[in-house]
């Protein structure tokens, strides 16, 4: 990865990448390559591990020695059509008659190739011509030679990440090592590409693959990354999905320091940055600096306070002394807010007070940003140790109700963080002054963003000046329109741009208007954190501009009740999101106790959707839950019992169908169920997590089942998997509802995926319904009660499975049903799981049918 741009000092410098090739790659077809080897890496018989000639290979060398042929060399030759001698990637290694991997000359080979593609004359293979006949001269030949190019790239990708699948659990550095140089490969042969064809008026410059790094290539990096908090190393990896090239930029800087080196952080959370109530050191510029605090006139503060403005200052000296003089921001033309980390020791828990020194150059800083005309001596300042008063409690929260007020009046905002503020500006490039404010502990903090957020413009103050954010970034973008085809910065600063996009500053005014989605919130949420839990939903609140005085006015224990119940709508895809914990709070069950660190990242998946299908699938919050209507627009199907019976004799049947879909730990058939709708098909229901971390109990006399599945093409939709057709898993919900009340009232209580299965699988399980009819049509004759226990049952069934002579032909008809069980599941043998399925059809009686309801019916539905 010796191709890749580094920041000035870089703390790693290089991975010790092994040279494996010991033969060049003989420049025939890049996808037969295996083949031609005698190595099986076709999709349809991909197995757990590769093999060569039939046999498994164990050995980790020779596998990545392969890989690195054919991924690596044989890739960049298929893709720039040149030969590649291997040995100008051959460098010497740190020990003698030792060699490693090295990319330097992977630019020139790159660059050289761009150069003169630039300039290409291209025609079409003469198969394509065949295709298109008389409509020849409608197609681009160009666009032809870039979209070939990248099918390979693709067919690349895809394999590497079979690979990485393949061997997650048994990842070697060896091999771990090789899989990331095929990824700085590939995603700088995307790039590239993507850049020829921009400067040729195809595309945008938009590379067409990405190469998403896994935990498990990670590794030998990750180790490599001392002092850093496991909950940003958690956030670069398995949520913002980084490349190898971003990834090992920001690897080879020094991290921020904290005073534990994050020795209590997890990948949940980041505790290093919390402030200790009892032990709080406010700090001086200079350590040995003995100055004296300074406070502004509380009754001046007063006074603007209960206008219902805000309160500004500025640092003046009379007599030689330094003094805060407080001004009304509605007789103020400009002013700064200052957004600081309080770790660092600016706040102050006990008073309206900093230390002289502390202030002085905080002026001094913000005058400099030269936001007030000439007329205007000092710039006046927000900050919060100063403007919001401590006490009395009443006067805080009059305050604080203005805190979307404050940020968005502001002239702008000026960031102080300590990591920053030691760094050098002038002496680094943009792409580390960017990386260097991405890794901040400013980034780390509830309360920054949404005081970035809000802001007009934004400065980071850096040892010596101010940064202005917006100037930085639209300079670097003109640099970048006019940036040289393959440049291997170019992706990196794409992907920097980003990882900086995660703490929304980098929007335009005109989508700053319109509000953030839920899982953009939690993109820029996943490695903040808060001293006081209770604050955070004061932040969202003021992120979103909404009414703060009923959050302020709420127990601390019910503020994220208050903040969820003024959000008008949320997207549908919330119900199916995994979440733990969840409120407490009636008609609030549905909604996230927190969105901070590395908890609940599955919402962050929201904000990878359409932005047309974010405004469609929004549905309404009310005072009892989430309400939405089933019908053709929604993505969401309604599984309703086809059975209606409400005797005695169906009310056993129903409860325990209703008790096995709210279990995910246990069930009749291992953790999954079975169910049938009303056309004949049948799908693998698989019990999955709870819905709420505290459950409900089902009154299943007077509730009906229903399964809530998230889907667009009822359930038929399919996809390839090994390059055969199988049915997609579709999320879903299962919960109960009392049919005599409208809209009906949904009562959530597991989270489930359904397969619909293939047909012969289908039939399988048809023949074994009809030997659970018999097996209870014996049981009613010989007056037989089934017991409770379910062990005791499964004897009984296999007693009689061996009594009717069955067990041949079950055991046949198990073992079409085997692959649909899932993994986690303990079957004896193909016989048991078929007395558990004889066990089940039993117990549920015809609870197990169910069919989808009409989307013309318009069913309304709402679900806590």
């Amino acid at each position: 990865m010796d191709h890749l741009p580094l920041p000035s000092n870089p703390v790693i410098g290089s991975l010790p990448v092994p040279f494996l090739c010991k033969e060049p790659y003989d420049g025939d077809s890049f996808l037969t390559y295996p083949f031609r080897k005698g190595w099986n890496v076709t999709a349809e018989r991909w197995p757990e591990t590769l093999s060569r000639h039939g046999k498994e290979v164990r050995d980790e060398a020779q596998i990545a020695s392969f890989l690195q042929k054919w991924l690596y060399f044989g890739l960049l030759c298929e893709v720039t059509g040149n030969t590649i001698d291997p040995m100008a990637f051959r460098v010497p290694g740190r020990t003698r008659n030792t060699s490693r991997f090295s990319s330097k000359s992977l630019t020139d080979i790159v660059g050289q190739w761009s150069l003169e593609s630039m300039t290409l004359e291209c025609e079409l293979d003469e198969s394509l011509q065949n295709k298109l006949g008389d409509d020849i001269d409608l197609c681009d030949q160009f666009d032809d030679w870039v979209s070939k190019r990248d099918d390979i790239i693709d067919a690349a990708e895809a394999t590497w990440n079979r690979v990485i699948d393949a061997y997650q659990d048994k990842m070697t550095d060896t091999l771990s090592l090789v899989l990331l140089s095929i990824a700085a490969l590939g995603d700088y042969l995307s790039q590239a590409l993507a850049d020829i064809a921009r400067a040729r008026g195809i595309g945008d410059g938009t590379p067409s693959t990405l190469w998403l790094l896994p935990q498990s290539v990670c590794q030998p990096l990750l180790r490599r990354l001392q002092n850093w908090c496991p909950n940003r190393l958690h956030g670069f990896v398995n949520v913002q999905g980084f490349s190898i090239g971003v990834l090992w930029y920001i690897a080879n800087l020094d991290p921020p320091k904290v005073r534990d080196d994050h020795g209590t952080c997890s990948p949940q959370r980041c505790n290093s940055l919390h402030i200790d109530v009892d032990d709080y050191d406010i700090q001086h510029i200079k350590a040995d600096c003995e100055c004296e605090l300074i406070s502004p006139s509380t009754k001046e503060m007063v006074r603007i306070v209960h206008r219902n403005s805000i309160a500004l200052f500025t640092v003046q000296h009379a007599a030689g002394e330094a003094m805060l003089s407080i001004q009304d921001e509605k007789r103020t033309r400009n002013y700064v807010a200052i957004s600081h980390v309080w770790a660092d020791g600016h706040g102050n828990l006990q008073a309206n007070s900093l230390p002289t020194c502390v202030l002085e150059k905080l002026q001094h800083n913000v005058d400099a940003l030269g936001i007030s005309n000439s007329r205007v001596v000092h710039t006046p300042i927000w900050m919060d140790t100063i403007c919001l008063p401590r006490f009395p409690l009443d006067l805080r929260r009059k305050a604080l109700l203005h805190l979307s007020d404050i940020f968005v009046k502001a002239g702008g905002v000026l960031v102080l963080d300590s990591y920053l503020q030691a760094s050098d500006s002038l002496s680094i490039s943009p792409i580390e002054i960017l990386a260097r404010i991405s890794i901040s502990g400013w980034t780390t903090r509830l309360w920054t963003f949404s005081e970035g957020r809000l802001a007009r413009r934004v400065w980071f103050q850096f040892r010596g000046r101010a940064v202005d954010l917006y100037d930085l970034m639209n300079n670097w973008h003109e640099e970048l329109k006019l940036r040289i085809p393959a440049s291997p910065l170019t992706n990196v600063s794409y992907g920097m741009a980003v990882l900086h996009s995660a703490t929304n500053l980098l929007e335009s005014g005109q989508d700053r208007e319109r509000p953030l989605e839920l899982g953009q919130i939690k993109i820029a949420m996943n490695s903040r954190q808060t001293s006081w839990p209770s604050d955070e939903a004061l932040c969202l609140g003021a992120i979103l501009q909404l009414d703060l005085s009923t959050i302020i006015d709420a127990e601390d224990s019910k503020k994220m009740a208050a903040f969820w119940r003024q959000v008008d709508s949320v997207p549908i895809g919330i119900i199916f999101t995994r979440c733990s914990p969840k409120l407490e709070d009636a008609g609030c069950r549905w909604a996230p106790a927190t969105l901070l660190g590395g908890t609940n990242s599955g919402f962050a998946k929201l904000a990878f959707q359409n932005s047309i299908e974010i405004a469609m699938y929004y549905v309404p919050r009310t005072d009892t839950g989430l309400e939405y209507t089933v019908d053709a627009a929604l993505p969401v199907t309604a599984l309703l019992p086809v059975s209606r019976n409400k005797d005695e004799r169906t009310l056993g049947s129903k409860h325990n169908f209703i008790n096995l879909c709210r279990q995910p730990t246990a069930s009749a058939a291992g953790k999954a169920i079975m169910l049938k709708d009303n056309d004949g098909s049948w799908y693998s229901c698989l019990i999955q997590d709870l819905w709420h971390q505290t459950p409900v109990v089902p009154d299943c006399r007077h509730e009906m089942p229903v399964f809530f599945v998230q889907d667009h093409t009822d359930l038929t939709n399919m996809r390839q998997q090994n390059d055969v057709e199988v049915w997609n898993r579709y999320p879903a919900v299962f919960a109960t509802y009392r049919p005599s009340k409208k809209p009906f009232h949904a009562r959530a209580h597991t989270h489930v995926s359904l397969t619909r299965l293939p047909e012969v699988n289908g039939q399988a399980l048809d023949t074994i319904c009809g030997y659970s009819l018999a097996f209870k049509k014996k049981c009613r004759r010989g007056s037989l009660i089934l017991p409770d226990n379910e062990d005791k049952m499964l004897n009984i069934v296999a007693a009689w499975m061996q009594a009717t002579h069955a067990e041949a032909e079950l055991n046949s008809l198990a073992t079409s049903i085997l692959p649909y069980e899932p993994l986690d599941s303990v079957v004896e043998s193909a016989v048991a799981l078929c007395a558990r399925y004889i066990c089940y059809f039993s117990l549920v009686g015809e609870w197990y049918k169910v069919t989808a309801s009409d989307p013309f019916a318009a069913l309304r539905w709402c679900i806590d």
